[in-house]
This record gives structure tokens, C-alpha cells and sequence, in this order.
């Protein structure tokens, strides 16, 4: 659980640290020590790859692209303790700039729920700070 912990290489660790150990022991065969690697690796990739980013996203209501950004950013700045608390930061944020009436404001808002712009069936027009809370330009 905790070599989850560490980007990239610390599943695969936590994966191969019992094959060692199933393969001293009396009595196994290739056979278990294959089975100790398999099983960890495919429920950790079914869970880690597939399952927990629609949960994620489903949860939190924030697109997968943000996720990784706010995960980045709040790393650079606080180091693991940022990549840990990234993902609730950016939430609380989110949700504060949802409630404030400023374009500014909604143009963040925007831009985190939308980080690439529009969704692929909308016809509105692109994120800019100077657009209203309505979605509209002004013409004026």
C-alpha cells in the first residue's frame, strides 16, 4: 500500500518484493512464484488504470487532465505532502470559484472544469477572460 506512494516505479517495487520470498520457500514452484506477480500486477493496473480514474472523476467532478496538473503543480510547490493534499486543494478551489460572481472568477472556474477548451458537442464559444458569466461575448 504505501510504495503506491511513489510515482511509477512503486507498485511495480511492491509487486516484485514477494516473489523473492514465495521463491525461497520450500516446496513452491515457478508456477506460484508467476501467480505472485500476476495477480498483484493485474488487479493493481484493473484498479489503479481503469476503475479508480472513473471514480475519480465521477467523484470529484474534475476532468482527469486537471488531475495530473493540479498533481504536478502542488508537487513542485509542497513536495509529496503537495501531491497528497493536490487533488482536495484543487477541489476546494474549484468549488470556491463556482460560488463567486466575477468573470475572472468564472473564466477559472472554466478553465479547470474545461482545461482544453469546450466539449466536443458544444458550439460555444472559447474560453477568454473577458467573456461573461453567461457564456456570451460582449458586443457592445
Amino acid at each position: 500500500f504505501f510504495m503506491n506512494f511513489i510515482p511509477n516505479i512503486g507498485s511495480f517495487i511492491a509487486i516484485l518484493i514477494p516473489a523473492p520470498l514465495v521463491y525461497l520457500t520450500p516446496g513452491k514452484k515457478l508456477d506460484d512464484v508467476f501467480l505472485t506477480v500476476l495477480v498483484p500486477f493485474l488487479v493493481h493496473n484493473t484498479l489503479g488504470c481503469i476503475l479508480e480514474p472513473q471514480l475519480m472523476q465521477a467523484g470529484l467532478d474534475l476532468h482527469p487532465l486537471t488531475v495530473v496538473v493540479a498533481l504536478t503543480f502542488w508537487g513542485s510547490i509542497w513536495g509529496i505532502a503537495g501531491m497528497i493534499l493536490s487533488v482536495p486543494i484543487t477541489c476546494g478551489i474549484r468549488l470556491a470559484l463556482q460560488e463567486i460572481d466575477d468573470p475572472f472568477a468564472r473564466w477559472c472556474f472554466d478553465v479547470l472544469d474545461r482545461p482544453l477548451g469546450r466539449h466536443k458537442a458544444s458550439k460555444e464559444p472559447p474560453l477568454s477572460p473577458d467573456s461573461s458569466q453567461s457564456g456570451h461575448s460582449n458586443t457592445d
